[in-house]
């Protein structure tokens, strides 16, 4: 019993992984389209979309 309440909670744990990483790329996403210039944001958007993709591949697809 204890293993599946673990499991549901590292799931729900998981869950709000995946839509916090996916707010900070939707905010970044739209500070690199409001200027384009800004490759700071660019940089930091390029490495959330690298760890977005790593954790899809990881923990979703499980």
């Amino acid at each position: 019993m204890k293993l599946m309440q673990k499991q549901s909670d590292l799931t729900a744990i998981e869950d709000q992984l995946h839509k916090s990483l996916l707010d900070v790329y939707n905010k970044l996403y739209l500070l690199c389209y409001t200027d384009p210039l800004d490759f700071e944001a660019r940089q930091r958007l390029d490495s959330l979309e690298f760890m977005l993709g790593y954790y899809e591949l990881t923990f979703i697809s499980r």
